[in-house]
């Protein structure tokens, strides 16, 4: 399916990818980080040219080390913001661009400001209870202030990003903190099990997946304290892994789940899918709609795979969309690709992908 693929060998487990640069950037900029590294744990910035196989692509940009496994990477473009999740509990925002030049040209060939990692001031946790947290397992953020979090506990908070200027001066002291300015009156909530995706849906919702195999819709303008609606598959349930929302129909939501279940929900439906496929027997990792193509849906698993998937119209009206009962699986790999694909990020052309097997696939050329 890609006009071109190149791979290159990192020497850490790629856990996470994010694109950390406009969507329609010409020359990408991604974020990856690592896990099972233990005190080498990392986060870097590497700077993708024209020609992806190039003698030294990608560039490494900036080098931040973690003190604990990247579990969560989500990069703003409006603030270009990297928030990060970790394996200790700890929520973190991190800028990716020097102060002093103007912003990013989103791919207008004028240069751009230099890039680094700098954390923004101190991360939140949650208090310690007599069970503990456990790692941040799902992450999703809006308009460049707002995080919605999970973590392994169940528990659920909406954070700020709140700078800190002192009088007189100028400062990069900033803070992640719970704030009803996401939209509700209790910014903190509790799943009954491990929160395992999580999206925005508009200003005033969010949805979450958990491993019960549950949906979960959440009206942020009363808060976190019980979800508005729960959807299930029906039949045994299956942990769900992720949950993507689409861009341009945010009612229309896919997820994945254990046994490489994807699903396709509306969310004006009462409970169920509108339509359900197995791909291969890995767990779905990660779901994404192309940003400017949103019938075009890309999916990895715990097979080695990472699929591009053509939605159709479901025949109903209103803006639906549906899978096929046998799609056509279009691979973006190559198929000497086995082990785990942990996480992938997309840009209007382009794709990378990050391995168990400490390997980042690049590819160009992924509108079909």
């Amino acid at each position: 399916m890609a006009s071109k693929v190149a791979a290159k060998f990192v020497s850490y487990r790629v856990s996470q990818v994010a694109l950390a640069s406009h969507y329609t950037d010409k020359e990408p900029v991604v974020a990856a980080g690592s896990w099972d590294e233990g005190p080498s744990n990392r986060i870097q910035l590497l700077g993708y040219g024209p020609e992806l196989d190039a003698e030294g692509s990608p560039r490494l940009l900036a080098e931040h080390r973690c003190h604990g496994d990247v579990m969560c990477l989500r990069f703003d473009p409006i603030y270009q913001n990297l928030f990060v999740g970790l394996g200790t509990g700890e929520l973190v925002a991190m800028a990716t661009t020097a102060e002093e030049e103007p912003g990013s040209n989103n791919g207008s060939g004028e240069r751009q400001r230099p890039r680094l990692l700098r954390l923004l001031g101190q991360g939140w946790r949650p208090s310690t209870d007599s069970f503990g947290s456990g790692a941040v397992s799902a992450l999703a953020i809006r308009d460049g202030w707002h995080a919605l979090a999970g973590w392994e506990s169940g528990r659920l908070v909406c954070c700020s990003l709140a700078v800190e200027v002192p009088d007189g001066g100028c400062s990069d002291a900033a803070t992640l903190r719970p704030a009803s300015g996401c939209g509700g009156r209790e910014s903190v909530g509790l799943d009954s099990c491990c929160v395992t995706g999580a999206d925005f849906i508009d200003q005033n919702a969010a949805c979450t997946v958990n491993s019960m195999g549950q949906l979960k819709l959440w009206d942020l303008r009363t808060g976190l304290g019980q979800y508005d609606k729960v959807l299930t598959v029906a039949g045994d349930p299956k942990a769900m892994h992720c949950a993507r929302r689409h861009p341009a129909q945010p009612h229309l939501v896919a997820t994945g789940a254990s046994g490489g279940c994807l699903c396709l929900w509306d969310l004006r439906q009462e409970k169920f899918p509108v339509s359900i496929v197995e791909l291969d027997d890995g767990h779905v990792t990660q779901v994404e709609f192309h940003p400017v193509q949103g019938d075009l849906l890309f999916v990895s698993t715990m097979a080695g795979q990472l699929y591009a998937i053509r939605l159709s119209d479901s025949g109903g009206g209103g803006g639906s969309a549906a899978l096929t009962d046998n799609p056509h699986l279009t691979a973006v790999l190559p198929a000497s690709q086995k082990l785990p694909v942990n996480s992938f990020c997309l840009g209007e052309d382009f794709l990378c992908a990050g391995t168990e097997d400490e390997l980042l696939y690049a590819a160009a050329g992924v509108c079909l």
